[in-house]
Formats: C-alpha cells, sequence, structure tokens
C-alpha cells in the first residue's frame, strides 16, 4: 500500500535546521529535475511579477521571497512544515515509533517544489503549487510528468490511497496501480455537496487510520484498506458508499470511497 497526499500552501517556519540537501530527499535520480526548478525559481525573483507567476494574493505576496532562499534557510520535516486542516487531522506529531515510521514508509507527499517528498524529508519553506505555469519550464504538471512517473516505476500490484486532486494527481497518475480516491459530501433533500474543509479533513484522519490499523501493513491489497476505511467509518458521523472497482485507461483500477453525511 502507497499514500500519496497533497502538500500544504499553508507552512511552518523552519527558521532552525539542517540546510537543504537534494540528494537525501526521496527519489535522489530527480535531484537534476529539482536544481532546474531552483533555477528558474531562482531566474523569476520576488515581486510583482513573480507573485502573478505563482498565483500569489496580496497577502500572500511576499511568500516568493523564500523561494530565493532555499538552501539558506533552515528545514524541517515535510509533515512538520506543512500545516492546513488535512495534516491538523493526520496529526502525525502524535504517532507512536512505529506508526511514524510506517507513515513515513508508505507515503509520498506531492511537490510543485520537489515532485514528491516522503513525510520525514527535510526541506525549507517555499511556495510553489503544481499548477503553476513556471517559465521556462512552462505548466508543472506537465513537466513533472515524464520525471515523476519514471522515479516511481510500475505500480501494477500496488494499492495507492490517493487523496491527492487536480494538476498534484495530474502530475503522476498512478499507473496500473489498484487506486483508492476518497470523496466527501454533505447530502441534503436528496442533493449532495462537496464541503471542502470538511473533505481535507475526513482523508487526514482516513490517512491516521490507515496508518494506525495494524491489519493494514505495506503489503496490504484493495480488500484490506477498503475494510479499515469501513471500520473508521462505523465511529464517525454519516455512511461510506464504495463503488466498485473502475478499470482505467492506465492499466489499473480506480475506487471510489465516498463518505456521505446528513445535513447539518
Amino acid at each position: 500500500m502507497q499514500i500519496w497526499l497533497p502538500p500544504s500552501e499553508g507552512k511552518a517556519a523552519a527558521t532552525a535546521g539542517p540546510r537543504l540537501n537534494l540528494d537525501a530527499l526521496v527519489f535522489p535520480e530527480l535531484a537534476g529535475a529539482r536544481s532546474e526548478v531552483i533555477a528558474a525559481l531562482e531566474e523569476l525573483g520576488a515581486g510583482e511579477d513573480a507573485a502573478r507567476v505563482l498565483k500569489l494574493g496580496a497577502k500572500s505576496a511576499a511568500d516568493a521571497d523564500a523561494n530565493l532562499r532555499l538552501f539558506e534557510d533552515g528545514c524541517a520535516p515535510a509533515l512538520d512544515l506543512y500545516t492546513g486542516v488535512l495534516f491538523e487531522a493526520l496529526d502525525a506529531g502524535s504517532l507512536a515509533d512505529a506508526q511514524a515510521r510506517k507513515l513515513n514508509g508508505v507515503t509520498l507527499v506531492a511537490s510543485g517544489l520537489f515532485g514528491f517528498v516522503r513525510p520525514g524529508d527535510f526541506i525549507p519553506g517555499h511556495r510553489l503549487a503544481m499548477g503553476v505555469n513556471l517559465p521556462p519550464l512552462g505548466p508543472l504538471a506537465t513537466w513533472w510528468r515524464p520525471r515523476l512517473e519514471a522515479a516511481v516505476g510500475d505500480l501494477a500490484g500496488e494499492v495507492v490511497f490517493d487523496v491527492r486532486s487536480g494538476p498534484y494527481r495530474a502530475a503522476c497518475p498512478a499507473k496500473s496501480a489498484s487506486v483508492v480516491e476518497l470523496g466527501v459530501v454533505r447530502e441534503s433533500g436528496g442533493e449532495r455537496k462537496v464541503v471542502s474543509h470538511m473533505a481535507k479533513k475526513w482523508r487526514g484522519l482516513a490517512v491516521r487510520h490507515l496508518v494506525c490499523d495494524e491489519a493494514v501493513t505495506e503489503d496490504a491489497d484493495l480488500a484490506e484498506v477498503l475494510t479499515s476505511l469501513e471500520v473508521l467509518g462505523e465511529n464517525l458521523e454519516g455512511r461510506l458508499e464504495v463503488d466498485a472497482p473502475v478499470a482505467s485507461r492506465r492499466g489499473g483500477t480506480v475506487t471510489r470511497a465516498t463518505r456521505v453525511f446528513p445535513s447539518a
């Protein structure tokens, strides 16, 4: 089993810690690609033009400055750096040592800057979404795709619990894997509506449960992962609906699991 997470826009400040070492990150063969992205950010610089390219609003425009200090600022483990609803619900800091090792071993966090990182990889604060069109590389999801697909290799026989979305998923589809996607909706009067905050929280809780469930090992199959999600759902409001696996054009399957919450 693998767990693929999105990053968070918000990041805690890592003022102390080791300096960035690209060779120490997961998939060290991507060091050259990561250097290309960093060089593009250095060429972009900071200021209004950089904020526009990076799609930063007025309140976050200064975040572009961090992209120019990537080898100067201190680094922290990725899951200490990332903030946001999903990561708060995951609460990785409270995991037991064995659970933390399991999380680090099965989880990849998508990144516009680094492609993928492990939860325990030391990285600096930065601001670069996968949906950015970064000169001269172009749309990052398109640019990263062949590089990330080569890095993750053949996923046949693997179960990938994929809670990424949009450009992060496009940057590296889990080809040939048995993919589990988790949706969250609120139901009222026969109509369903996605609630972003609730979806992120549920996904964080689901990831934590899979890591803490001793029945779900690194070799877990699709049935074991889905059973674990159903057990988690027994202790929460609403119900879990699991669609039958659908064959994907990539040679694997996609199983959609939807947590349906009643109207507030």
